[in-house]
Formats: C-alpha cells, structure tokens, sequence
C-alpha cells in the first residue's frame, strides 16, 4: 500500500460508510467540507466543487471524468457539464460527491 496503513484503513471506513445500505452508515467516515449555505444558493458549479475538494486535480480533469460518466452527486450520475448544486441536493447529511468508483467526499453547509 503506498499511502500507508492509516490511509488504507480510513478508506476502507468511508468505502464501508458510502455503501452502506442501512441509515445507521457512519458518515463521519466519509472526507468532509463545510461550506456557508450562501455558497450554496449562490449556484455551486459541479466541477468547481470536484475540483475544490480534491476529487479531481482540476475543472479540466473534472470534465473529463463527467464526461466518461464518473461524476456523481447523491448517486445521481451528472452528465451535464454546466450543472451546478442547489438546495434541492442538499439532504441531512449534506452532499453525497463521488467520482469514479472508489472516491468519496461528503458537503454539508451552515448558515
């Protein structure tokens, strides 16, 4: 394993947690932003977002990857290269962000 031990374990957490079927799924596992909800309401853009966060190295390499179908907000496959996030996204536990198969990040937003 490259990144180590403590690397493969905290994948492995957030993995189980993304996937996990029951509502009890630990989503602190899951890599996390905290945003203000003005971001929010404001229009955030889809591959900004992924970029922002580290998904993806670059709005570019983010399009790239919405274009071969890996972009996902809450499951949702996004195939649209101007999307942006809204309100409607947003669920109890924030914003389900996944590229490709194996990367997750979790959004929530405070006022």
């Amino acid at each position: 394993i490259t990144h180590g031990e403590d690397e493969a374990t905290a994948a492995e957490a957030a993995a189980k947690a993304a996937f996990s079927s029951s509502s009890s799924g630990d989503v602190e596992a899951i890599p996390t932003t905290a945003l203000p909800r003005s971001r929010l309401q404001a229009g955030l853009g889809v591959l900004e977002i992924f970029a922002e966060v580290g998904l993806t190295k670059s709005r570019s390499d983010a399009r790239r990857m919405l274009q071969q179908g890996g972009i996902y907000v809450n499951d949702r496959r996004i195939e649209d290269v101007s999307a942006e996030l809204s309100a409607s996204d947003e669920a109890v536990e924030g914003i389900l962000l996944r590229a490709g198969k194996k990367k997750y990040h979790r959004l929530v937003f405070q006022d």
